[in-house]
């Protein structure tokens, strides 16, 4: 017991440590995505149920099947400008505060309840490129391309010369009166190059697997996933065969890098693995992420990775020629994402399960939590990272303020919160899906800290008897126990020594064969995180 004692002292001052600034710039209702500008910070607000009035603070988006409102802020969160969208998609550069909008297919669209499309025949395609200038609200519709598509196109542009690309992939039709076979085929993958008036100036054809890329150093960084069985695809005039027979791996991850100039691969790389992940295809560093259990295949050679935890994820640089540049990977991590590079240094975000001994490429972090966002070098070597702590649903965004990378715009689900002293309560009580607050997280530890709780979480599990030898019975203080929740206990060193899917409070857990010791028990579900200590003894 003196170890155990001396281990809560030790886990109350890490945990006082871990100060942060939290702060609340605004509500709003409907489901919330951030997006960051040249100069400020986006919000699209969507509907999720029929009926559905979006808001971000006072402001009001009439309701309308399909709609969605578009709120430009500053970094502090004030309204700048709100746009409904309705029939519309809509792609944000961090090197503009111009958005790049596309249509619906068939159907009619608007912005501001303005039609600015017609529909066309059911019969018909097209594909309308428009641009919306985010602080002025200038509109201009900039070209048209005739032509259907299974999967939905995709821009990238390239800072150094203000080009704009748009790859259109899985093609199904287009209008052979307009387009001969150099710029759209239905067995490749096109990519356009439009100048400052939106004529092609360029067009490149790779392999029709890509749905992804990028476009840095007069090179694309290709990548697409499958996950389909049975099927065949075809790389740089190799055939590659999945059969989900015998294939043991989930996932495809498909890479390439095509030189513009050349007009040639650089080199391909296929890696088989445990998730379907797409990559985030960057200069200088092509990076790829995925699950992955024991091993993983890297063109047809397997690559052996030692770990004691079911759920890991791996961060991979590849070089041009498809070979490995380098791998990491992190220990009871289940999710990895918002995967970027600045000002030279790597950067994302880390949802981490045992995060009292979470390893990152070898090395035992301290200060984890949950969610934090990890910072690596150009070759991978860790530099720093800094934890976000939170009680319950917490949904981060990508974020991206120049010169403070420990500052996170995030959109939290709440129901009824205290945050700074101030309690917050959702115009609909128990609608997490709905009711959002936008906040700005400083995870610096030399800000002074936020006091951030839930009014659900004042309550914790109960487990008794505690401590326990032989069975133990479990108790979520929620007395509308709807949700289906995981159960996890960990031991002291974070390894993962029991799971249940599809917890229930009327099961006793036996804990008759555990080590005498500390342990942690995790209950989550899609809405909901508890978390609590007990001994066996």
């Amino acid at each position: 017991m003196k170890i155990v004692s001396i281990f809560l002292v030790a886990l109350f001052l890490t945990t006082a440590a871990w100060a942060q600034k939290i702060e609340v710039l605004n509500k709003m209702y409907g489901m919330s995505k951030t997006y960051p500008s040249k100069t400020k910070i986006n919000l699209l607000i969507s509907n999720v149920n029929i009926g559905d009035t979006l808001k971000y603070d006072t402001t009001k988006a009439p309701y309308g099947n399909g709609n969605k409102l578009l709120a430009v802020c500053d970094s502090n969160g004030k309204l700048i400008k709100k746009y409904v969208l309705n029939g519309i998609n809509t792609i944000f550069s961090e090197h503009s505060d111009d958005a790049y909008l596309f249509n619906y297919g068939n159907y009619k669209s608007y912005i501001d309840n303005i039609q600015v499309l017609d529909s066309i025949n059911i019969n018909a395609y097209r594909y309308v490129l428009m641009r919306l200038n985010l602080l002025t609200g200038n509109f201009s519709i900039l070209r048209t391309f005739y032509v259907k598509f299974l999967a939905l196109p995709v821009i990238a542009t390239d800072p150094s010369t203000n080009s704009l690309y748009i790859m259109f992939s899985r093609i199904s039709k287009f209008d052979s009166t307009l387009y001969d076979t150099s710029v759209f085929d239905k067995s490749k993958t096109s990519i356009l190059k439009l100048d400052a008036n939106y004529n092609i100036t360029q067009k490149w054809k790779v392999d029709s697997i890509f749905t992804n890329f990028s476009v840095s150093n007069n090179r694309f960084y290709l990548s697409a996933s499958t996950s389909k069985t049975n099927t065949t695809y075809k790389l740089n005039n190799t055939v590659y065969i999945r059969n989900g027979t015998t294939d043991r791996f989930l996932a495809d991850n498909i890479y390439g890098v095509y030189d513009l100039n050349q007009k040639k691969y650089l080199g391909t790389t296929v890696i088989k693995s445990k998730g379907e992940n797409t990559a985030l295809a960057v200069y200088p560093n092509f990076l790829t992420y995925f699950q992955f259990s024991d091993s993983i295949v890297v063109n047809n050679k397997t690559i052996k990775v030692d770990s004691n935890y079911l759920t890991k994820r791996m961060l991979l640089s590849l070089n041009e020629d498809g070979t490995i540049k380098w791998y990491k990977f992190g220990n009871g991590s289940s999710s990895l994402t918002n995967l970027r590079i600045d000002n030279g240094k790597i950067n994302f975000s880390l949802e981490v399960l045992s995060f009292f001994n979470f390893i990152w490429d070898g090395t035992q972090l301290q200060n984890c939590y949950y969610w934090n966002r990890i910072f690596l070098n150009a070759d991978g070597s860790y530099i720093k990272h800094y934890p976000i702590k939170y009680n319950d649903k917490l949904i981060l965004e990508p974020s991206y303020v120049p010169a403070k990378e420990n500052i996170s715009y995030i959109s939290f689900g709440y129901d009824s919160v205290v945050i700074n002293g101030t309690t917050y309560i959702s115009s609909i009580r128990g609608d997490k899906i709905h009711n959002y607050l936008f906040m700005r997280y400083n995870s610096d530890t030399s800000q002074a800290s936020g006091i951030f709780e839930n009014h659900l979480n004042k309550k914790s599990i109960l487990v008794y008897p505690n401590p326990a030898s032989n069975k133990i019975k479990i108790q979520i203080p929620d007395q509308n126990f709807e949700e289906n929740f995981k159960l996890r206990i960990f031991d002291l060193t974070g390894k993962s020594v029991f799971e249940q899917k599809d917890f229930s409070q009327e099961n006793e857990i036996d804990i008759s064969t555990f080590n005498n010791g500390l342990y942690f028990i995790e209950l989550s579900s899609k809405n909901k995180r508890y978390s609590c200590k007990w001994i066996k003894e």
